[in-house]
């Protein structure tokens, strides 16, 4: 599993696969959930990621970006030494604000 939060406050997730596209009671994307994170990202990305890479992750970030109804969304990693930085794009629907 491979985790990017940026919030404790999570309230509500969306599953896409082996993804999960955590949002907060507003609607916001506060984290990112990969599952079988070393086989998802070698078959998206068609490079070997090991599960060694993952542990040696050492900073993140996530970025989106909204344009009308779709959010597209990347998911960026560093590890290793020398450092080395990966990154996987994705996107979905938007959401409603709910109240």
């Amino acid at each position: 599993v491979l985790y990017f939060s940026n919030s404790d406050g999570v309230s509500d997730a969306l599953q896409i696969g082996n993804l999960f596209v955590e949002f907060d009671s507003r609607n916001r994307i506060v984290g990112i959930e990969i599952l079988d994170a070393s086989s998802f990202l070698s078959d998206q990305l068609e490079e070997n990621v090991t599960e060694q890479d993952l542990n040696a992750v050492s900073g993140g970030d996530i970025r989106v970006d909204r344009n009308g109804e779709l959010v597209a969304i990347r998911v960026s990693w560093v590890y290793g030494e020398p450092e080395t930085e990966r990154s996987y794009s994705f996107g979905v629907q938007s959401r409603p604000v709910t109240a």
